[in-house]
């Protein structure tokens, strides 16, 4: 009785520790609070927020004529890569003074510790409607203390300073594109934000003579101490 008992207990541990493995509730957009139906509404999918415009939220769940739908949307077509649903924000926008960008976060499972490695990556697919053929490198995450305005255009984030980033062209709108890093943090953090952090003349792009604006897709967001770990689908 003793050793079955001993054995439940390791079992659930187990399942707990694996549990906390990823620190970003919801990585795949996966819980919503409702469907999307209109621009800004990642606050549809459960525990994610604006941290600056209106990034979008892409479901089933929503029907393909409302623009909001996956895989057929206003960006264009993409099947999720886990689930049913998937993030969007704009990364670019040459016509524009104001280095147009679209932010979104949500908050850690865990308050990040101090002098911790940890292990970072996303997901990326390039928005493949007509307009946006202009893909750009510098798209990553970065960790913050606190949440930031959701005004149109705060530029608070743009510091040309990311945790982890892409130098690379982010050009593919068939397949879905990891990107992944580390870093060891100098300092609690609490939230998770997701973008393009680097202004115009520290951001390369392609075509874009031909184009004015970058948007993309991003999921299954992960987050972890463990080296090991990967994102589990």
């Amino acid at each position: 009785m003793i050793r079955k008992i001993y054995i439940w207990i390791c079992l659930l541990l187990s399942s707990f520790l694996s549990a906390q493995i990823n620190l970003v509730p919801n990585p795949s957009f996966e819980d919503t609070v409702g469907c999307p139906f209109q621009w800004n509404s990642i606050n549809k999918s459960a525990g994610w927020m604006s941290f600056t415009d209106s990034p979008d939220y892409f479901n089933s769940c929503s029907s393909p004529t409302s623009g909001f739908g996956s895989p057929s949307n206003s960006f264009g077509y993409q099947k999720p890569l886990h689930g049913k649903a998937y993030a969007g924000a704009l990364l670019n926008s040459l016509p524009f003074t104001h280095n147009g960008r679209e932010y979104f976060g949500t908050k850690l499972t865990q308050t990040l510790t101090i002098g911790t490695k940890y292990y970072v990556s996303f997901y990326i697919s390039l928005g493949n409607m007509q307009y946006n053929d202009c893909p750009c490198n510098k798209v990553g995450a970065r960790f913050t203390t606190y949440t930031y305005s959701a005004a149109q255009w705060d530029t608070k984030l743009m510091t040309n300073f990311a945790h982890i980033y892409s130098n690379s062209l982010l050009t593919d709108s068939i397949n879905w594109v990891q990107v992944k890093g580390s870093f060891t943090a100098d300092s609690a953090y609490k939230y998770i934000v997701l973008g393009n952090f680097f202004n115009e003349l520290n951001t390369d792009t392609l075509n874009c003579a031909n184009s004015w604006v970058t948007y993309s897709y991003f999921d299954a967001i992960f987050v972890s101490s463990d080296s090991t770990a990967s994102f589990d689908f």
